[in-house]
């Protein structure tokens, strides 16, 4: 098969369009306006409506006309005209190339100091970085840190994340130590000891004003997140296996849960309030050492299927197929990764607005990131559930690579 064109069956093409959830759908009506355009800032926009217009630029700024659209600043801007929208996203076409740099990578977990033991932390990560900065490195590298499954810790894989926009607790510095701490790290013993410190530090004493702060200024969002979070410790890691009632976050008997479990949610988001918290001073530190980039943070190419990320955001992940690669010489019955991968149909719907999200957090706490199997913002390889072979999925390519040169805003690493 290697080196011969394949072409996907139409049953895998079928079953890929059902997990977009364009199985039943009519065929969408020919518009005048694109659903996505991209251009350049000070640039003209290259798209004249034919009729009347409306504006709405990401800050929220309104403009209407007739004709020739403005030159637009950078960002992600929504056209209306004749009941059909568009999303202009406006970026440079290329990023300058950066200058050589080096650094250094080293996976957080192993960064084990004698003064805590066990997995490493946010704080071995900082003093790591301190001693590499008079080095003349640019960057510390680690893995993913991605918010895992607090209640499944002998699946933990910081490639299979239960929610990508937000951080990981496991590696905040507490006072546990492993009973027996040994060159092997046995997260089913760590992690419970840790998050047992972590409540008794959280129950010693109120959390200051910032924390009220930071609750209003990540809303609904955070709610949510949290609220998984306690139910996961009621009905367990993975959504799908909870009650049916409360798969729906906005259901009646998950508010009801949330009232009644207020002091674990209030728990879980005190705890991304402390991980972001510590992951910003470990960048803040990493840089004041001398490293010009500070963190090399690593973005996971897809999210677990019944994790926190889809159980809040269910429309932007397809359903019914995973990520993975076709048949090659290391595996020549091709790779199911078990990882659901965003929805093209619903990204461009929203303007990319999940895949903004998701970079737009990984950026506030690194200089450089890395985006795993970065191929996927071109083309994607889908795994139809069962036992059909996978085939690629177009993705829009040049909307994801403008976002996330507007998000970098910078060199390109």
């Amino acid at each position: 098969m290697y080196g011969d064109i394949q072409v996907a069956s139409e049953e895998t093409k079928a079953a890929l369009l059902a997990a977009m959830g364009l199985e039943d759908a009519p065929d969408r009506p020919e518009t005048v306006l694109p659903r996505w355009h991209v251009c350049e800032p000070g640039e003209p926009v290259g798209l004249v409506p034919a009729g009347a217009w409306q504006l709405t630029r990401e800050d929220g700024s309104q403009t209407e006309g007739r004709g020739a659209l403005p030159e637009l600043p950078l960002g992600r801007h929504r056209l209306e005209s004749g009941g059909e929208r568009c999303w202009l996203l406006c970026a440079p076409a290329r990023l300058p190339l950066p200058r050589k740099l080096w650094g250094l990578m080293a996976p957080l977990a192993c960064l084990r100091s004698e003064t805590e033991g066990g997995i490493g932390s946010y704080e071995d990560l900082a003093r790591l970085a301190e001693g590499l900065g008079p080095t003349g490195a640019a960057f510390l590298g680690i893995n993913p840190i991605h918010a895992g499954f607090l209640t499944n810790p002998e699946g933990f894989s910081p490639y299979t994340p239960s929610h990508r926009r937000r951080v990981a607790p496991l590696y905040l510095p507490t006072a546990a130590r492993a009973e027996t701490p040994g060159p092997v790290l046995i997260l089913p013993e760590e992690l419970p000891a840790r998050l047992a410190a972590l409540e008794e530090e959280f129950r010693a004493a109120p959390p200051g004003p910032g924390f009220d702060e930071y609750l209003r200024h990540e809303g609904a969002s955070l709610h949510r997140f949290a609220t998984h979070q306690a139910l996961s410790e009621k009905f367990g890691a993975f959504w799908d296996s909870w009650p049916a009632a409360y798969h729906d976050p906005d259901s009646p008997e998950v508010a009801q849960a949330a009232h009644d479990l207020a002091d674990r949610v209030r728990f879980h988001a005190w705890l991304q309030y402390s991980a972001e918290g510590a992951l910003s001073e470990t960048q803040r530190r990493a840089q004041a050492a001398g490293l010009e980039l500070g963190l090399y943070l690593d973005l996971a190419v897809g999210t677990h299927p019944h994790g926190a990320e889809t159980w809040e955001d269910r429309e932007s992940f397809a359903f019914g197929a995973s990520l993975g690669a076709p048949p090659d010489a290391f595996a020549p019955q091709g790779q199911n990764w078990h990882l659901a991968p965003f929805n093209p149909v619903h990204l461009i719907d929203t303007g990319f607005a999940a895949l903004a999200a998701t970079l737009r957090q990984q950026l506030r706490f690194s200089g450089a990131l890395r985006i795993d199997h970065i191929l996927g913002f071109e083309r994607a390889y889908w795994v139809p559930d069962g036992d059909l072979p996978g085939a690629y999925v177009t993705m829009p390519r040049e909307a994801c690579w403008r976002w996330r040169a507007w998000r970098r805003r910078g060199p390109a690493r």
